[in-house]
């Protein structure tokens, strides 16, 4: 994903426990849960922490990204070398750039060339599915578990695109830490690493079933500063369950299924950015 390196995923790192946090989130969840309640955090006021929890620090909602606009142009515009610009956290972390070379060439409604990898810039990748209408025009690139999908219109200066960058990988099996006192059979909370940049993130999933709807909470236990996020759009078919969590730039979906005390999940991420600039380099600056 570009701006998130997953790469601690691939390598399949042992997650490690901290005992005395997970110790103490269990002894939580014996209150939250032991009278009958379902495996998911008790109603109080809004943005307010589930009781005997410290107080979460959960940052401000941000603005939604603004649309990417749209340049006037011919088909011709797009042909050429570009240099792109993702001003957004880039593998070496937060207010870092990430840039390509990026090389473009029409021929009737299809599009070829290659990009240089954001992530490896010594790597080249063929563009995959371009295709052209106007001075509008798509592709994708692929990376490894990435795909990279663009979108945008030329002129004769620049391209301007949105970027969708999507990655798709297996997370460790989590455990049941507390059985909610139902008889549905995905009820309860797991417990579940989800490895990031930072290392290995240990979170809580709150599960409850409703028909065919799934609700609960994500909440993150690992480090000093505790945070959870609600599920969207959740639904579930027998052991089967599948769920959302978003944020202003990413979308992360949760997909997977719960034998007996064991969850196992796997976790695609979708990042979105949009006026993602490629300034055209000349002829002569290019080799």
């Amino acid at each position: 994903m570009m701006g998130c390196d997953w790469s601690s995923v691939r390598k399949g790192r042992e997650m490690k426990m901290h005992a005395s946090t997970v110790t103490g989130f269990v002894i939580l969840l014996v209150g939250l849960l032991g009278s009958g309640a379902s495996a998911q955090a008790p109603a109080g006021p809004p943005g307010a922490p589930p009781a005997g929890m410290a107080p979460m620090v959960t940052p401000a909602p941000a603005a939604a990204a603004p649309k990417t606009t749209l340049l006037t142009g011919t088909k011709e515009d797009i042909n050429g070398k570009f240099k792109v610009s993702f001003a957004m956290p880039g593998p070496k972390g937060p207010g870092s750039k990430a840039e390509s070379i990026l090389t473009l060439a029409v021929a009737g409604d299809s599009l070829s060339g290659e990009i240089t990898d954001p992530d490896d810039p010594a790597q080249v990748r063929k563009i995959e599915n371009g295709k052209v209408d106007g001075n509008q025009f798509s592709f994708q690139a692929k990376s490894g578990t990435k795909t990279y999908a663009f979108t945008g219109t030329a002129s004769k200066e620049k391209l301007l695109m949105t970027e969708r960058t999507t990655e798709s990988f297996s997370l460790d099996a989590g455990s049941k830490i507390k059985t909610a006192k139902t008889t549905g059979v995905v009820d309860g909370a797991y417990l579940v690493a989800v490895h990031s940049p930072g290392g290995a993130m240990d979170n809580i999933i709150f599960l409850k079933a409703n028909g065919t709807a799934l609700e609960g909470k994500m909440v993150m236990i690992s480090g000093p500063v505790k945070d959870w996020s609600d599920f969207s759009d959740g639904t579930v078919d027998g052991n089967k369950v599948s769920f959302y969590t978003k944020t202003p730039q990413s979308t992360f979906h949760f997909i997977g299924e719960i034998s007996g005390e064991v969850i196992r999940l796997n976790l695609e991420v979708t990042d979105e950015h949009t006026n993602v600039e490629g300034t055209r380099i000349a002829a002569s600056a290019g080799k």
